[in-house]
C-alpha cells in the first residue's frame, strides 16, 4: 500500500469517526433537552398540585405549629419566620441542603432570633427508619451533631444492602456518639418509636401533601424556590422585610412563583419522589412491610434475576 493511499485511508477514518461522534453528541443534546423540559413539565405540575392542596380542605397547615414528639428545634419559637424541614437522612438533597445551606441558615437567622427550625423526620425507606430512630435516642443536645454525622457518612451506610449490613454501620457511629451497646440494641429494636415516626410521616402526606424529600415549609406555606442559602436567605428577607401583621401572609413572595405567570425555576431536588421510592435505586435495603414501600417492580424484577 502506497503513502498516499495511506493518508486516504486515514483521512476517511477521521472523517467517519468525527461524523459518528457528531451525531452522538447530536443524540445525546436532543435526549438531554427532552429531558429537561419533562423536567420543567413535571416541575409545574408539581407547583400547581402543592397550590391547589394549599386551597383545599384536607390541607392543614396548624401540625407545623404543633409539639411534635420528636421534634428537633432550634432557635427562638418566638421568632417572627418559622421554618419547618421534613427530611429523610438517606436523602441526598436533604445531605446537600444539610451540610450546603442549613448551617448558614442558622448562624445568620436561627442565632440571630429571626428564624424558630423545626427538623422533622420523613423516612424513604427502613434505613432511613431506623437512623431516625438513633437520632431520636440521642440526648437532645447531640442531635444536631449526630444528624451531621449521619448525613457525613451517608455514603457508608445509606447504602447498606441487608439489615445485619446496615445494622453494624449504624452501630458504630453510634458508638463515636457514645451510645452502649445495650443502649444501641434499645433503640434499634423500639417499635413503639418507629410506629410514632411512621404515623407522623403518614400525617405529613395526608395533612400537607408531602411528597418529596427535603420538604420545607416557610410559615405555612410549601417552599417552592431554590435549595440553595441565596434563595432561602432572599425569601426569608421578604417576610422579614414586611408589616407585623403581614408576616403569615397566605400569599408569601416565594409561593407566587412569579407575578407575571413566568415559569418557576427548575429544582430537581423538589421534583416529587413517585410513590416515594424514586431514590429507591440507590438504597438497597428494602422497607420493612409496615414501612412505605421504596422498591419500584423494575427494581424488585430486577433483584430477583441478579
Amino acid at each position: 500500500m502506497n503513502l498516499i493511499r495511506k493518508i486516504l485511508l486515514v483521512s476517511a477514518f477521521f472523517v467517519f469517526t468525527n461524523t459518528a461522534h457528531a451525531q452522538d453528541a447530536s443524540t445525546v443534546t436532543k435526549d438531554y433537552k427532552a429531558d429537561a423540559a419533562s423536567q420543567v413539565k413535571e416541575y409545574e405540575k408539581f407547583v400547581n398540585d402543592v397550590k391547589d392542596f394549599e386551597k383545599s380542605p384536607k390541607f392543614n397547615p396548624k401540625i407545623l405549629d404543633e409539639d411534635l414528639e420528636n421534634d428537633i428545634t432550634l432557635g427562638d419559637p418566638k421568632a417572627p419566620v418559622k421554618v419547618v424541614e421534613y427530611a429523610s437522612l438517606t436523602c441526598i438533597h436533604c445531605k446537600a441542603f444539610h451540610t450546603e445551606v442549613f448551617f448558614d441558615l442558622k448562624k445568620n437567622y436561627i442565632d440571630t432570633g429571626k428564624v424558630y427550625f423545626k427538623f422533622r423526620h420523613y423516612p424513604l425507606n427502613a434505613s432511613a427508619v431506623k437512623a431516625a430512630l438513633m437520632v431520636d435516642c440521642a440526648d437532645a443536645k447531640d442531635k444536631l451533631a449526630f444528624i451531621s454525622a449521619l448525613f457525613d457518612a451517608q455514603s457508608q451506610w445509606g447504602y447498606a444492602n441487608s439489615e445485619a449490613d446496615l445494622m453494624g454501620k449504624l452501630q458504630t457511629i453510634t458508638k463515636i456518639a457514645g451510645f452502649s451497646n445495650e443502649k444501641f440494641q434499645q433503640c434499634w429494636s423500639d417499635d413503639k418509636a418507629s410506629k410514632t415516626i411512621l404515623e407522623l410521616q403518614k400525617r405529613a402526606y395526608e395533612e400537607l401533601n408531602v411528597t418529596s424529600t427535603p420538604g420545607i415549609f416557610v410559615n405555612g406555606h410549601r417552599y417552592l424556590e431554590g435549595h440553595d442559602y441565596p434563595a432561602m436567605s432572599k425569601a426569608i428577607d421578604a417576610i422579614l422585610a414586611k408589616p407585623a401583621d403581614k408576616k403569615t401572609s397566605a400569599n408569601p413572595p416565594f409561593l407566587q412563583l412569579a407575578e407575571n405567570n413566568a415559569k418557576p425555576v427548575v429544582n430537581p431536588e423538589e421534583i416529587p419522589v413517585k410513590n416515594n421510592a424514586e431514590e429507591s435505586e440507590e438504597y438497597e435495603y428494602d422497607a420493612a412491610p409496615e414501612v412505605i414501600d421504596t422498591d419500584t417492580k423494575d427494581n424488585k424484577d430486577q433483584k430477583d434475576t441478579d
